[in-house]
């Protein structure tokens, strides 16, 4: 639900930016309404980075990084199926103050986790996203989760302990709580 996008065509709105977006083939033609300040720099042909109903991303405006589903709304009196996204709305950084511009000639609808930039030295995430329900007491920690996706698939859940040099004791690699 995150794309490489390209812009179709861009018109001024009262107080915000209403943009058509060719998302890729399965969304030719999307219809975005943005408030960014920069939003008047991203002409006809400009490549941008466009989050479609569905999508999860982080919350530019709050302070405690809350993940928003992004939905289709009205804004100004113009249909918007989309968000185009800033830098700290995609976790790639702190900026905020606009949207980011991406420099590639990926194809439009190309999943940005191929084109976004990634840190040096940072590996990309690999995120499990767990639903637990109150009976299962043993998923309420860390390692009870880790046992039980080790379970479900097979893989060796083997707990490991370190040395604790100073006093040549064996500690847990996870705080109990």
């Amino acid at each position: 639900r995150l794309r490489v996008g390209r812009v179709v065509s861009r018109k001024a709105l009262q107080s915000a930016t209403h943009f058509v977006i060719d998302a890729g083939p399965s969304h030719p033609s999307v219809s975005v309404v943005s408030k960014a300040p920069n939003a008047e720099r991203f002409d006809v042909g400009a490549t941008v980075a466009i989050a479609l109903p569905g999508a999860t991303i982080i919350d530019g405006h709050g302070d405690d990084f809350a993940l928003v589903t992004v939905a289709s709304a009205k804004v100004y009196g113009v249909q918007s199926d989309g968000v185009l996204c800033s830098e700290r709305e995609l976790g790639v950084g702190d900026d905020h103050t606009g949207l980011i511009a991406l420099a590639t000639e990926a194809p439009n609808g190309t999943a940005l986790s191929a084109v976004l930039p990634i840190p040096d030295g940072a590996e990309a995430d690999e995120v499990l996203e767990v639903a637990i329900l109150p009976n299962f007491a043993r998923c309420l920690s860390m390692v009870g989760v880790a046992r039980e996706v080790a379970a479900l698939t097979g893989v060796d859940g083997h707990y490991d302990v370190a040395l604790d040099e100073p006093a040549k004791r064996r500690a847990p690699r996870c705080q109990w709580l």
